[in-house]
């Protein structure tokens, strides 16, 4: 049991705050992470409402590139397999 809450703690999530299509349909999301850590070439899931999509993280930005973020941090993760259609402020962010 102890196990599955520190895994549940531990599992990435952060909310949608913003969304930027980049050149060469490189999509950008911003948000706080609420759990966990991102680091770039994970595999996410984009949530949205009735679709689940999912994208790989191809950069991590804090006023500058880093390789891993963890939760707290508010950061931009550049996400390349999505459409900037496909995704908005209030979806979330998930591990896969």
């Amino acid at each position: 049991m102890r196990q599955l809450q520190k895994f549940a703690i531990s599992m990435f999530e952060m909310p949608i705050e913003d969304v930027f299509v980049g050149h060469n349909e490189i999509v950008v999301v911003t948000g706080c992470i609420a759990s966990g850590e991102v680091r770039v070439g994970d595999t996410v899931e984009v949530h949205t409402p009735g679709r689940l999509f999912s994208a790989k993280v191809v950069a991590l930005e804090v006023f500058g590139y880093i390789t891993v973020a963890l939760a707290g941090d508010n950061i931009g993760v550049r996400l390349k397999g999505i459409h900037g259609d496909d995704v908005w402020p209030g979806c979330r962010l998930t591990g896969k």
